[in-house]
C-alpha cells in the first residue's frame, strides 16, 4: 500500500492508497487509481482558554484541526480512476495525516512505495 496525498486541479487535497496505471506496451503512466480516497482539510477551531486573574475575557486562539470527508460521497466505489492531468502533485502525507487516515479507513500503513 502506498498512502499518498494528492493535490488536484480543483484545489482539493485527497489522501488515498494511490497507484499509477501504466500502458503495457509503452510503460507510460496513463492514469492514477485512488483506493479509499478521502478529502482532507484543515478547518479552523476556536479554543477558549480559562479566565485567569489578569484577564477580563477569554482569549480565543484560532487553531486548525484535520477534517476528513468522503471524496465522492455518493459513490459506492472504493477505487476511483483519476486522469493524470487532474493531479497537480502527489506527495508523502504528514505523519499525523497518515495516522488519522489509517485509523479512519481501517488499513495498516506499510513502508511507502514510489508512485
Amino acid at each position: 500500500m502506498s498512502v499518498k496525498l494528492a493535490v488536484l486541479k480543483s484545489g482539493e487535497d485527497v489522501v488515498a492508497d494511490i497507484k499509477e496505471a501504466r500502458d503495457k506496451e509503452t510503460k507510460q503512466a496513463i492514469w492514477y487509481v485512488f483506493k479509499n480516497p478521502v478529502r482532507v482539510e484543515l478547518v479552523p477551531t476556536k479554543v477558549k482558554e480559562l479566565l485567569n486573574e489578569d484577564q477580563q475575557s477569554p482569549n480565543e486562539d484560532n487553531q486548525r484541526e484535520l477534517f476528513f470527508s468522503p471524496w465522492i460521497p455518493l459513490s459506492a466505489e472504493n477505487e476511483v480512476i483519476v486522469p493524470m492531468d487532474w493531479v497537480v502533485t502527489v506527495v508523502e502525507p504528514h505523519e499525523q495525516v497518515l495516522k488519522s487516515y489509517t485509523e479512519r479507513v481501517g488499513v495498516e500503513a506499510v513502508d511507502p512505495e514510489v508512485v
